[in-house]
C-alpha cells in the first residue's frame, strides 16, 4: 500500500503542476464495464467529440504565366478534448462524423472525426518511403454530400486547441490569365487567373496564399460552393504593368449656346506593358449617365473604340494585348 500510495501522489503532484502552469486544458474519459465473470481484456476505446475541428487553406503557385496554377491543398487540425492525441492517423471530412449520429451542428462545416485506437502504436514511414509525397499516404474519396480525406501518417495533435498545419494534397489547374485595371478607381493593375473546369478540382472553401514568379503576392479566397464551371481567382497586383489616367485640359471645353450648357470632357488613359512577355489586358472606364430629361449625355465618336459598352450604366472595358514594352 506504501507504493500504491507513492505513485497517486506522485501523480497527483503532476497534475497539480500542470493546472499551475496553465494554458492546458485537461479532460478525461469515463467507462462504465460489465463483464459476466471476472477476466483479463485489453480495451480499445474509440469515441466522438464536437471538440475539435478543421478548416482547409492553400498556397498558390504561379511560376509564370505559360504555366497552369498549383494548388498546395492544407488543413489547420484543432482539438481542445485536454487529452493529446499522439500519433494518430487522421480522416478528416468536410461533412459531420459518424453515420449514425443523432446530434448534428449546421453551422459547423468542417468537421474532425478520430476513430483510431489512442494506444496503437502508429508505424513508422520506411526508409524506402522517405521520398514519397503526402499524396502517397492520402486517399480522398467524394461523394455527392462530403468529402473525406483519410491520411496514412500519424499526428500529434495536442488537446489545448492548438493548431497543426497538415498538407493534403497537391492539385494543377489549367487558367486562362488576364490582367485587369480600372484607372478611375484604382491605379494599380491586378492579375486575374480564369480556372478551367474548377468543378473537377476538389476546392473546399477557404483562404489562400499566392505567390507568382517567385514572389508572394498576398491571400484571396476560393469560394468553393459556387456552381460555374471556371472560377475566377484574383492573384494579387503587378507593378510591371502600368496604368495612368489623367484628365486632357486642352481638349476639354465649356461652351454657352443661349440658356444651354455644353461640356466637354477628354480623358486619356495610358497603359504600358514593362514586362518581358506578352500580356492580356481587360481594361475599364466609366462616363456618367444622365437622370435628368434636360440634360444629355452622350459618348464623343473620337472615343478610343471600346470592346463593350453598357450604355444603361456607362461603363467602357477594352480587352487588348500588349507585346513586351508596348
Amino acid at each position: 500500500r506504501e507504493e500504491e500510495k507513492k505513485h497517486l501522489e506522485a501523480d497527483i503532484a503532476r497534475i497539480t503542476g500542470e493546472l499551475k502552469a496553465g494554458g492546458h486544458e485537461t479532460g478525461a474519459l469515463k467507462l462504465s464495464l460489465t463483464a459476466p465473470s471476472a477476466m483479463k481484456s485489453r480495451l480499445a476505446v474509440s469515441y466522438c467529440t464536437f471538440a475539435a475541428g478543421w478548416s482547409p487553406y492553400y498556397h498558390l503557385h504561379v511560376e509564370s504565366i505559360e504555366h497552369p496554377v498549383q494548388i498546395v491543398s492544407k488543413a489547420r487540425v484543432r482539438q481542445t478534448t485536454g487529452v493529446d492525441w499522439k500519433r494518430v492517423k487522421l480522416t478528416l471530412s468536410t461533412g459531420a462524423p459518424g453515420k449514425e449520429q443523432v446530434r448534428s451542428q449546421p453551422s459547423a462545416r468542417n468537421t474532425y472525426a478520430e476513430k483510431a485506437n489512442m494506444e496503437m502504436a502508429a508505424e513508422e514511414p520506411s526508409a524506402a518511403k522517405a521520398e514519397a509525397t503526402v499524396d502517397d499516404y492520402l486517399t480522398v474519396d467524394e461523394n455527392a454530400l462530403v468529402t473525406t480525406y483519410a491520411i496514412d501518417l500519424p499526428y500529434t495533435i495536442p488537446g489545448n486547441g492548438k493548431e497543426q498545419n497538415i498538407d493534403l494534397r497537391v492539385q494543377q489547374a489549367n487558367a486562362t490569365y488576364r490582367f485587369y485595371a480600372a484607372p478611375k478607381l484604382d491605379t494599380r493593375t491586378y492579375l486575374t487567373a480564369e480556372l478551367t473546369e474548377s468543378e473537377k478540382l476538389d476546392l473546399p472553401s477557404g483562404k489562400a496564399m499566392i505567390s507568382y514568379d517567385d514572389m508572394y503576392l498576398g491571400e484571396t479566397y476560393i469560394d468553393g460552393s459556387g456552381t460555374l464551371q471556371n472560377m475566377t481567382l484574383t492573384l494579387g497586383t503587378d507593378q510591371r504593368i502600368s496604368v495612368k489616367r489623367e484628365k486632357m485640359q486642352d481638349f476639354s471645353s465649356t461652351r454657352l449656346f443661349g440658356s444651354d450648357v455644353k461640356q466637354v470632357f477628354t480623358f486619356k488613359i495610358t497603359v504600358k506593358n514593362n514586362q518581358k512577355k506578352e500580356i492580356k489586358l481587360t481594361l475599364k472606364d466609366q462616363y456618367p449617365i444622365s437622370t435628368q430629361k434636360n440634360i444629355e449625355v452622350e459618348l464623343l465618336k473620337e472615343t478610343t473604340p471600346p470592346t463593350t459598352n453598357k450604355a444603361d450604366t456607362g461603363v467602357l472595358t477594352w480587352e487588348d494585348t500588349f507585346q513586351p514594352g508596348e
